[in-house]
């Protein structure tokens, strides 16, 4: 890796996924570690408890001693808006100040690059690659996403590592600054038209990042994906036309079977413990980049019997015979329509329950149809206000008016305050329950848990 030449350095929005994998990975090499973010949450805990001081107060004194200094290599994302109050500060100090995706790209420099790029599946095909790869003893680091169950974190440091598993984020054109050794590509929906303007736009970065990759490696694409690029080892995955798919697919309540086919052979069974079409494609890919690095089938078939999943990626949370609760990050049409029928597939009798907490004003207006289609496939809905993040909202975007066009099933208007109330009173004996959203909509999580597991004892 190729490490700055600093002592300490600070995040700001080290809560963020792909800051506080990189703030752990620092504070592993021996870093001092220090950083901002707005409140506690899921990702900040882990880092305090290794020994990382953390701040809420968006306030100057609050800068814990020894990180207030122009020396400190300062990190920001670029969520954080133009007039952050810190950012600024140690502008005019004159610190360093880099974006979490330069910081990315310059650790990873010399290192060989297993990228997971598109704009679904990223975070869960990460945390399966690098689970993969710890069973086949092929050593990598990782920067993830997610809180994979398996790491009990977001990222894994290895002193002899050959390769380093990174989600290739395309917000704000973050993946450009990787040079990938094998790249996959799970999907090119439209997404972050607030950064491209038009879908046209995001496929042709998507096609300058693919052009990133090194030329001794390869890119895999899953089906229905058409990438503009001329890298000389592009491989098809998920098709019988592509001589590497899935077949033999059985669905349980909790799992999914199936025999993996590779190079046009069946080289055998494996067991899947998570639902959903789209994630046999996230696990398809996984095992390929895998087999194309030399693990074997037998290490692959244990090591994804033993996978334990990403947080808020398709997480079963409640599991009895009368009521089932599930959650998930989906925040776009696409997503919502593959989590739903994930649940129709394994449950195709029962009535699903949605909640849904609609994920920043931009994309709620550009998918505002398919919002609407998406969300009508649950039986009943329980919509949330949107969660604004970095925007300040835009005028008739509201959940409210977003609901006017759901006439086909039964939608009730929550906040975080009547929430729980509204599930206590529309969950049914026999539902499935489905929460779904990017914003904070996961801090509900486990009382909704308590409250179903008392109710249904």
């Amino acid at each position: 890796m190729n490490l700055p030449q600093h002592t300490h350095v600070f995040f700001i929005g080290i809560g963020g996924a792909g800051m506080s994998a990189l703030a752990g990975m620092l504070k592993e090499k021996g870093y001092k570690v220090a950083g901002y973010d707005r409140s506690a949450g899921l990702m900040t805990r882990p880092l305090e408890s290794l020994g990382i001081p953390i701040v809420h107060q968006e306030d100057v004194a609050a800068i814990p001693d020894g990180w207030n200094n122009p020396t400190v290599l300062v990190i920001y994302t670029p969520a954080i808006p133009t007039n952050s109050l810190l950012l600024n500060h140690f502008a005019n100090q004159g610190n360093r100040i880099m974006k979490r995706a330069q910081l990315m790209g310059e650790l990873l420099e010399n290192t060989s690059v297993l990228a997971v790029a598109g704009t679904h599946g990223k975070t869960t095909t990460s945390a399966l690659l690098i689970h993969l790869l710890n069973a086949a003893n092929i050593p990598a680091n990782a920067l993830i996403g997610g809180f994979s169950v398996n790491l009990e974190g977001n990222f894994q440091s290895r002193p002899n590592a050959t390769f380093t598993v990174a989600e290739a984020d395309e917000f704000d054109r973050s993946f450009l600054t990787l040079k990938p050794y094998a790249a996959i590509f799970n999907s090119l929906d439209a997404d972050h038209l607030d950064i491209y303007g038009t879908e046209e736009e995001l496929k042709k970065n998507y096609a300058y990042f693919a052009n990133t990759v090194k030329k001794d490696g390869f890119i895999l694409t899953a089906p229905h994906i058409e990438l503009d690029s001329q890298h000389p080892h592009l491989i098809p995955f998920g098709t019988p036309e592509s001589g590497i798919y899935a077949e033999n697919i059985q669905i349980s309540s909790g799992s999914t079977r199936f025999t993996l086919v590779y190079e046009g052979i069946a080289l055998g069974d494996f067991m899947l413990p998570m639902l959903g079409q789209h994630n046999v494609y996230n696990a398809l890919a996984a095992l390929t980049l895998c087999l194309k690095l030399g693990a074997s089938v037998q290490n692959l078939q244990s090591g994804l019997a033993d996978f334990t999943g990403v947080l808020r990626r398709m997480q079963r949370l409640v599991n009895k015979p009368n009521i089932v609760y599930y959650d998930d990050y989906a925040h776009h049409p696409t997503e919502i329509d593959a989590a739903i029928a994930a649940l129709r597939d394994a449950f195709p009798d029962r009535r699903i329950l949605g909640l849904f907490q609609p994920h920043l004003f931009s994309r709620t207006r550009d998918f505002w149809t398919g919002f609407q289609t998406s969300l009508q496939h649950v039986d009943e809905l329980i919509l949330m206000d949107i969660y604004p993040a970095r925007e300040l909202p835009i005028s008739g975007i509201s959940s409210q008016e977003l609901s006017r066009g759901m006439t086909q099933i039964p939608v009730h208007l929550a906040n975080h305050e009547t929430l729980l109330t509204l599930v206590k009173q529309t969950v049914k004996s026999g539902d499935v329950v489905l929460s779904i959203g990017a914003g904070d909509i996961d801090r509900h999580c486990f009382s909704i848990a308590n409250h179903l597991n008392t109710l249904f004892s």
